[in-house]
C-alpha cells in the first residue's frame, strides 16, 4: 500500500573479493574510489556527529554497535565487516582514496555463503544506533554508495534508520516494539554498482525483527560513488522523505501520532540481503556516510 506526493523543488571485482582478510578487503575495495559530489548543510538541523573528533574513533556517546546476521549452514558461512572513520585508514596508507581532513564513517562489509548453505542463511542486518536522539523529529546524512556487488540475487544497502511512531497496539507482556513505525531511507542496488534511492516505511510485528511493509517509493538512479544527502523527518503522521532536489510525502495509515515504543533504533546502517543458492556465493557493501545532523 503506498501513497505519496511528489513536489520538485528545484572487475577485477572476483579476485578483490576473494581476498580472506578483512584488511585486504577494505583496502582493495577503497583503492580508486571517488567522491562525485557533495551538498550543502541544513540551518533547520541541528549537528549530531561529522567523524571528526581527533581520535578517529567512531564517538562511544553518541553510537551503539548492532548487528544481526545468520550466514550458518553447512560449510559455515562467513561474514567480514569493518566500521572504521576512513581517515584512520588513511593516515596509515596513502593510496587509498580517503580524504584525512575530511573523515567520514566507512562501512565494509562481505557475505560469503557456502553451497548448500540453510535457507535462513544470508542476510546480515548491522550498524550504529543513536544514543542522543530519543526525541529527534527528523534524521539527515550524507550517504555514498562506494561499491556494492552481488554475485547472485539480493539487495544491498545503505541505509538512514528513523523510528518516528507507534499505532497503539497492546503490548503483549513485557513491553516491546510492536506497533512501532519506521522509515529506511536508503541507497541499495539489486545488481552490482547499480544503485537506486528508494525508501520504506514499515510496522514492527514484535521487537522489529518481524516487519509488515507499509509503503515504498523511489528518487530514481544513483552514481556510485557520489555522496547523496538523505533527510527523512515526521510531520504529523505522514514521513517526509528529500533528497536530489525532491520531496516525497507518505501519510501512514491509520494516522498514528503516539510516540515509539523502541527506545534505541533510529541510526545509520548497512544491509545485505542475499539468496541461498546451491552453489552457494558473495555480497559485498561499501559505503561511507556523514554530517548527521537531526531535528528535534
Amino acid at each position: 500500500m503506498c501513497a505519496f506526493t511528489i513536489e520538485n523543488e528545484e572487475n577485477p571485482m572476483d579476485k578483490m573479493l576473494n581476498q580472506t582478510p578483512v584488511a585486504v578487503f577494505v583496502v582493495a575495495l577503497l583503492v580508486g574510489s571517488m567522491l562525485l559530489g557533495t551538498v550543502s548543510a541544513s540551518s533547520a538541523l541541528s549537528p549530531y556527529d561529522d567523524f571528526n573528533d581527533p581520535s578517529l574513533l567512531i564517538r562511544a556517546d553518541l553510537w551503539q554497535n548492532t548487528d544481526n546476521f545468520g550466514i550458518g549452514g553447512p560449510g559455515s558461512g562467513r561474514l567480514e565487516s569493518v566500521r572504521v572513520i576512513d581517515a584512520l585508514l588513511a593516515s596509515q596508507l596513502p593510496l587509498i582514496a580517503a580524504d584525512p581532513s575530511n573523515p567520514k564513517l566507512l562501512f565494509a562489509k562481505r557475505v560469503v555463503l557456502p553451497p548448500g548453505a540453510f535457507p535462513s542463511a544470508g542476510v546480515d542486518l548491522g550498524g550504529l544506533i543513536m544514543l542522543q536522539a530519543r526525541n529527534a523529529t527528523g534524521i539527515q546524512a550524507d550517504v555514498a554508495m562506494k561499491i556494492c556487488f552481488l554475485g547472485a540475487a539480493g539487495f544491498v544497502q545503505a541505509a538512514v534508520d528513523f523510528l518516528a511512531f507507534n499505532d497503539g497496539t497492546p503490548s503483549p507482556g513485557p513491553p516491546n516494539s510492536i506497533g512501532d513505525i519506521f522509515a529506511r531511507f536508503r541507497v541499495g542496488c539489486s545488481s552490482t554498482n547499480q544503485a537506486e534511492i528508494t525508501w520504506d516505511v514499515f510496522r514492527c510485528s514484535g521487537p522489529c525483527e518481524g516487519v509488515t511493509s507499509l509503503g515504498t517509493g523511489s528518487f530514481g538512479a544513483a552514481t556510485i560513488g557520489q555522496e547523496y544527502r538523505l533527510h527523512v523527518m515526521k510531520s504529523g503522521s505522514s514521513f517526509v522523505f528529500s533528497a536530489v532536489g525532491q520531496t516525497q510525502v507518505f501519510p501512514v495509515p491509520g494516522s498514528p501520532t503516539a510516540p515509539p515504543r523502541g527506545s534505541q533504533f533510529s541510526g545509520l546502517r548497512s544491509r545485505i540481503d542475499a539468496t541461498t543458492p546451491s552453489n552457494g556465493g558473495q555480497w559485498a557493501v561499501v559505503a561511507t556516510f556523514d554530517n548527521v545532523m537531526i531535528d528535534q
